[in-house]
């Protein structure tokens, strides 16, 4: 390990990737830790921040992240999608997305990896300046697929399918949509009025944290969000976890599911804002059984 610190991390299978911002540097860079073989690697940094590499993920195979990259101190910074496959130990760029003006300027929120593409919320036209649209690109095809334009959030991608939340013109709530990467397919998971946050996928189930016991809650304002599952080959969507505090971040890994909570904190149903105590539960959906982490 390195001095620094870790700002967002991703695993699936084996696979653990995560951004490290090392001491006295200014770029991110990207590391990661294979369970089985206790095997770490981090790709190197550069102190001048012309390579800086950020938002990784996975796909249990190919780390999949965003890259700045420039020639030289004074040719402009482009954004690049990269990918980097570690038992070769090589990193290739995968598409350029723009300019940049600088490091910080608007650029892709959220990356999500499957094993046939990548998809990102970044329009071809812009990134946080604009409104942000769901992309789907196969690594095999230099052509990027608009799946949705404007106002997507909480982008994730695993197995064949991306999920997002964005506005139901039917339902006018904030839902969560599911594309499949082989039928081509886009709907909405289950259709409601009320919002939909931080959907995660494992490929069959999707979870996310639903305003529907709060009328209050809403994508500004979280409130007491409740954990749901649904099953993308039965249609069936089913409770996790409706306890009167709030739940939020919800992860699923097909009879398991995981989210942060703060019943323990009889002072506040919303960590986010006022750093409650949040606890971590995981519930096998088999037997109904729930566990205190």
């Amino acid at each position: 390990s390195t001095l620094g610190t870790t700002n967002r991390f991703d695993m699936v299978g084996e696979l653990v990737v995560l951004a490290h911002h090392p001491v006295l540097l200014a770029a991110d860079t990207i590391a990661f830790y294979r369970l089985s073989t206790n095997e770490g690697f981090q790709l190197s940094p550069d102190p001048n921040r012309r390579n800086n590499r950020r938002i990784p993920t996975t796909d249990g195979q190919r780390i999949v992240y965003s890259a700045l990259r420039t020639l030289n101190s004074t040719s402009p910074l482009r954004e690049a999608i990269a990918s980097f496959e570690p038992n070769t130990r090589t990193e290739t760029d995968l598409t350029c997305l723009q300019k940049r003006t600088s490091p910080d300027h608007c650029g892709v929120l959220e990356l999500g990896a499957t094993p046939t593409g990548f998809a990102i919320d970044h329009p071809p036209t812009g990134g946080m300046c604009t409104e942000p649209g769901a992309i789907w690109q196969r690594y095999d095809t230099p052509e990027p697929k608009l799946l949705s334009q404007g106002g997507i959030v909480y982008l994730h991608a695993q197995g064949n399918v991306v999920v997002w939340s964005q506005a139901n013109p039917q339902t006018k709530g904030l839902n969560v949509v599911a594309y499949d990467t082989q039928s081509g397919k886009t709907s909405y998971v289950d259709p409601s009025v009320h919002a939909q946050l931080h959907a995660r996928t494992d490929g069959r189930y999707v979870v996310w944290a639903d305003c529907r016991n709060d009328p209050k809650c809403n994508y500004g304002n979280w409130g007491n969000t409740d954990i749901y599952r649904h099953d993308l080959q039965t249609g069936k969507t089913e409770l996790v976890s409706d306890n009167p505090a709030q739940q939020i971040f919800p992860d699923v890994s097909g009879k398991w599911v995981t989210w942060q909570d703060s019943r323990n904190d009889p002072k506040s149903i919303t960590p986010h804002l006022d750093w409650a105590r949040i606890d971590a539960y995981v519930k096998n959906m088999d037997s109904g059984a729930e566990h205190y982490m």
